[in-house]
């Protein structure tokens, strides 16, 4: 915890490849696997006696089992090192990683939009395929589903998640440089100086692309089709840092101690930011149309949604490229512009940003941290004993202004003081047993809102770890056995994204301020652990381990739920923000939702209608939450705006769910509070017992040297995954635990090296769960259970079976 804030229970360090003085060498690696992953990275050094440099670059195409999920990165590194005035070592590295991605989708909150008359309409792609119920026929019934074969019939596990492409992608590009001088001063002095920065920009891909079958709704086309709108999230930051330390060695009490301590200071500053960008109709020199009559996207056109054929198969690159600032569709030319741009005339002491409460995401964070620490390590009783006292006082400064309603400025300053304490003392020549102790106080690690907007408060913990470590003099066994408690207060965790929209659903208007999935809570964890390392015979190394890991939530938190669909109504009929009624088409389509009034064929369009399910503007309300579905024709008409009346929905978000307009699921009404942590619960996310042994021996006979056989078997029992309400949530109703079945697997390693003069060929395969053992589960609805089918998912409980081949040459 020295270099920075860390939470109760362990933090983990990376460093960077360094360069080295006096040495030449280097290293080529590539590395595929059977679904067409590719990875290449060079990695070279060369050193004088005062300078060196270190360069790696790395090319990969990421592919896993699931068709285009994953994709190019791009990364590259270098390191120049120098020896100045004799005791002092300079070091300036660089880097930078680029990762174009698309990511999975459907098989979560993803849902297929076919003809309303085919019952499947609504249904999760994963919950389908894994009942059988992908196919032209229902697998009961033998009755015929009017949509037919989902994807005609090619839908599978490859690509069930695949549809979307690049529409479904993110693009990440991270810099950094970092400089550092360390320096010997004497032989009980030595600092170091290092300065840092960092920029990073993630955009996102903030529309998810919809399946539509042919004759769904909104689908325009006569094939299956996947349909999305240009509606990105970026999130880009830049952070400078500074840290000065020293490390001070002495002996004490005339040498019957060795002793030493590390001293510091650090400073740093994070600028961060999550901006929503759309994109908007333009001229033919890509100037933004404006028209000063519509009030609605300050006067600007959206980009309709637009949809792309899969009547051949996934598209990896459709349409368009995602991030692009510019693109042309349908012969109509567009630009990326912000959702919701400042604006100077709105700036006030309750709105500094001067963009528009409630609208599209402008949120702009400032970090600060500096502190100082320090650690003294000592040996005493001739290195029988070991001492450890650490510390770091910190001041966190966070600042927060986004367009939530009703607040833009959120600040939180923090100070915190840390300390650990640890000893181990030689009972034995091979025996050590050990104890530590902690007592930290932790700044929100991700300044980020819960539900409803909220930020998380800090937290502070209190851990204990006693053990013993063993090993013999001979190098033949060691290890180590060890248990843990932690207690710890408010500390940040994320909630299950279904509880998140449970709670603030992504409405016709939006989502109250800007919602997340980090909330405080109070856990208790605890737990055991044996390790053993062992040479059972020549050329034979071995690693044990089984672990026992619990913990318990004490403490329950429950949010209200809001209602984020309003439209303009009088005396039940729909209207037009000036009062006007709406008129429809007694026939829904998606390219002229509305009509004016007393048009043939069109009528007016009511909330009766709205709750008629066999209306073609039915509401098609939303387990849990009542929202309109935003893939009906009713959601279509009331997106629309007329150039005169204006608008049809009013734009706010954040309602009590009292105020819903239309009648409520009647299956699953709202429940009006949803908890989200429960006093008394188990901790989830990881099994309660585990067992792992690895195995790996190298032949030397004259035949067989260089080759190597091995293999890891894991074990782990009794794997909590998360908890559900089984008859939904009503007042006093208790969860269940969903939990994974046994996870068994077992991993091969092979390979062979083969070294010629100054350079190393090796060769190595890696089989990942060796027996393919793996089940397709069907998942309850985190607030419903089992009870509504719509709402069921299903999921790999163990990646199936990947085989990876390593070539290296050493030079």
């Amino acid at each position: 915890l020295l270099y920075g804030p860390g939470g109760a229970g362990g933090v983990i360090n990376v460093t960077s490849k360094m360069a080295h003085f006096g040495r030449d060498e280097g290293s080529l690696l590539y590395r595929v696997n059977q679904y067409g992953g590719k990875q290449a990275v060079l990695d070279v050094n060369v050193g004088a006696k005062n300078l060196a440099v270190r360069a790696s670059f790395l090319r990969e195409d990421k592919q896993e089992r699931r068709l285009n999920i994953g994709g190019p990165i791009n990364g590259q590194y270098v390191q120049f090192a120098a020896k100045a005035f004799g005791s002092t070592t300079l070091r300036l590295s660089l880097a930078q990683t680029k990762f174009l991605r698309s990511y999975a989708g459907y098989g979560g909150s993803y849902t297929i939009v076919l003809p309303n008359s085919d019952p499947r309409n609504g249904y999760k792609l994963h919950y389908l395929l894994a009942t059988d119920q992908a196919g032209a026929s229902n697998p009961v019934t033998g009755a015929a589903y009017s949509g037919g074969a989902l994807f005609n019939g090619r839908l599978d596990w490859g690509n069930i998640d695949s549809f979307g492409g690049w529409m479904a992608g993110e693009l990440s590009v991270n810099d950094y440089v970092q400089f550092t001088a360390d320096t010997k001063w004497n032989r009980w002095l030595s600092t170091q100086l290092a300065v840092g920065y960092n920029e990073y920009w993630d955009d996102n891909r903030n529309s998810e692309p919809a399946l539509r079958g042919p004759g769904a709704n909104s689908n325009p086309l006569t094939t299956w089709a996947a349909a999305t709108t240009m509606a990105n999230l970026t999130l880009p930051s830049r952070s400078k840092g500074i840290r000065f330390s020293a490390v001070v060695t002495n002996e004490l009490l005339r040498g019957a101690a060795h002793s030493q301590t590390i001293i510091g200071t650090d400073f740093w500053r994070t600028m961060g930011a999550e901006i929503a960008y759309r994109m908007y109709a333009a001229d033919g020199d890509f100037k933004p149309i404006v028209n000063p009559a519509v009030s609605a996207n300050n006067g600007l056109t959206v980009m309709p949604q637009f949809s792309w054929s899969l009547a051949d198969g996934v598209v990896r690159k459709p349409v368009v490229y995602p991030f692009a600032d510019r693109a042309t569709v349908g012969g109509v030319n567009y630009v990326r512009l912000l959702t919701n741009p400042p604006n100077a005339a709105l700036r006030s002491a309750d709105n500094p940003l001067g963009v528009t409460l409630g609208g599209g995401s402008y949120v702009i964070t400032k970090v600060i941290n500096k502190g100082i620490f320090g650690a003294n390590t000592t040996s005493w009783l001739n290195r029988r004993l070991e001492t450890l006292l650490g510390f770091r006082y910190a001041v966190s400064d966070s600042d927060r202004l986004d367009q939530q309603t009703g607040l833009t400025h959120k600040r939180a300053l923090w100070k915190t003081t840390n300390f650990n304490a640890g000893a181990n003392y030689a009972l034995l020549s091979w025996l050590r047993p050990y104890v530590g102790f902690s007592d930290s106080n932790q700044p929100p690690p991700v300044l980020s809102p819960g539900p409803r907007g909220n930020l998380p408060k800090p937290a502070h913990g209190l851990g204990t770890e006693i053990g013993l470590k063993f090993a013999d003099s001979t190098g033949t066994i060691s290890g180590s056995i060890a248990a843990y408690v932690v207690n710890s207060r408010n500390e940040e965790f994320r909630v299950n994204a279904t509880l998140r929209d449970a709670i603030n659903p992504t409405g016709l208007n939006g989502s109250e301020g800007t919602k997340g999935v980090w909330v405080n809570a109070d856990r208790k964890s605890q737990g055991l652990e044996l390790v053993l390392t062992a040479v059972p015979a020549k050329n034979w190394r071995a690693r044990f381990s089984v672990s026992m890991s619990d913990g318990k939530v004490s403490s329950t938190r429950v949010f209200e739920q809001v209602y984020n669909d309003q439209f303009y109504a009088r005396n039940g009929a729909v209207t037009y923000a000036d009062g006007t009624p709406v008129w429809v088409p007694t026939t829904p389509t998606a390219a002229n939702a509305t009509r004016t009034a007393g048009a043939a064929g069109a009528m007016p369009l009511t909330i009766a209608l709205m709750n008629d399910r066999t209306s073609p503007y039915w509401a098609n309300p939303q387990p849990v939450t009542s929202a309109i579905a935003t893939g009906s024709a009713v959601a279509t008409v009331l997106r629309s705006t007329d150039p005169v009346h204006g608008p049809i929905l009013t734009g706010v978000a954040g309602l009590p769910i009292s105020d819903l307009q239309i009648a409520p699921n009647s299956v699953s009404p709202p429940p009006g509070t949803i908890p989200v942590s429960l006093s008394g619960e188990k901790t989830t996310g990881y099994p309660l017992y585990s067992l792992n042994s690895t195995h790996v021996y190298n032949f030397t006979s004259e035949r067989l040297r260089g080759f190597k056989i091995g293999g890891t078997a894991s074990l782990g029992w009794k794997y909590r995954n998360f908890y559900y309400y089984p008859d939904g949530i009503v007042p006093g109703a208790s969860r269940t635990m969903f939990s994974y079945p046994t996870q068994v697997a077992f991993d091969l390693l092979a390979g062979y090296t083969r070294k010629m003069g100054r350079i190393t060929v090796s060769t190595q395969l890696n089989v990942a769960n060796l027996f393919n053992r793996h089940h397709i589960l069907v998942i309850p609805d985190v607030n419903n259970g089992y009870k509504t089918a719509s709402l069921l998912n299903a999921t790999f409980d163990r990646q199936p079976r990947e085989v990876t081949w390593t070539n290296e040459i050493r030079f």
